[in-house]
């Protein structure tokens, strides 16, 4: 699976549910650049994603480009 796009939102809220046959086989913890600071991605094995900043809180625009992996099975 390759992610594209940005999401916005605030930090620790999920974003995104993942459908299954697109999930990963364990917990992914990514960087993301949010334009205003390092964030991350936490994807997890369930397909829920949340995405976050390592300093502080907020809404931020958060870029999915590149994160990329194999789904459960494969």
């Amino acid at each position: 699976v390759h992610l594209q796009g940005s999401i916005v939102g605030n930090s620790s809220l999920i974003a995104f549910v993942l459908p299954e046959g697109f999930r990963p086989p364990g917990d992914i913890f990514a960087s993301l650049p949010t334009g205003t600071g390092p964030g991350f991605l936490e994807l997890l094995a369930d397909g829920s994603a949340r995405v976050g900043l390592y300093a502080s809180s907020g809404e931020r625009t958060y870029g999915l480009d590149g994160v990329t992996f194999r789904v459960a099975r494969c």
